[in-house]
């Protein structure tokens, strides 16, 4: 089966994702995992709620250089997800650049120039009033290759808009607490080891 086009997977994404409740969800969890040690859970959830807002057609696979699937398309996605990412956050104007995307993170060991082979034919960059998605070729016009890993500074008329501030609107959506919660799953599943 051929790859996928950008246009079929923006299209796939848009009439399939709920955005305005990704945007619940980012305004739900609000800073509660902004530390360091709490990034990676964050990351996570953000992620994870792909499969469940798109009522399972985007599955969630978490392989690295790949967060999602899309089964009909055979279309592989990696997701990145940066507070006030696309738009401004007052005026609500699309940023002429993505800023620099962290598309692979090597803790200071990089030897890559170049995305890995293995690495997703498409990126989501998602912020908390918008989503865009790159396909791979765009991706790799604009790396920074450095020691701590690839980023890339994309042009985002590069890319198709998926959401806008519109589509993502957190109404009045209350802060969720999340960290008494994990903290409490933590103490459980200690406890539970005998």
């Amino acid at each position: 089966m051929a790859v996928a086009t950008i246009n079929q997977v923006a299209d796939f994404f848009k009439s399939k994702m709920d955005f305005t409740r990704f945007a619940r969800l980012t305004q739900a969890l609000g800073n509660q995992a902004n530390d360091a040690q709490l990034r990676f859970i964050k990351a996570l959830i953000f992620e994870q709620s792909i499969e469940e807002y798109s009522k399972g057609n985007i599955k969630y696979v978490g392989e690295e250089g790949c967060d999602l699937i899309i089964p009909s398309l055979d279309a592989r996605v990696e997701m990145k997800y940066v507070e006030n990412a696309l738009y401004t956050s007052s005026r609500k104007h699309l940023r002429e650049q993505t800023g620099g995307i962290k598309l692979m993170n090597s803790m200071g060991t990089n030897t890559h120039k170049v995305l890995p082979p293995n690495y997703a034919d498409f990126l989501i960059f998602v912020g908390n009033q918008g989503a865009i998605l790159f396909d791979r070729p765009t991706l790799e016009l604009h790396i920074l290759s450095g020691g701590d890993g690839i980023t890339a500074n994309v042009p985002t008329k590069k890319g198709i808009i998926l959401a806008t501030p519109k589509e993502m609107s957190a109404g009045n959506q209350p802060e969720i607490d999340f960290v008494n919660g994990l903290n409490n799953f933590i103490k459980s599943y200690i406890k539970n080891v005998k």
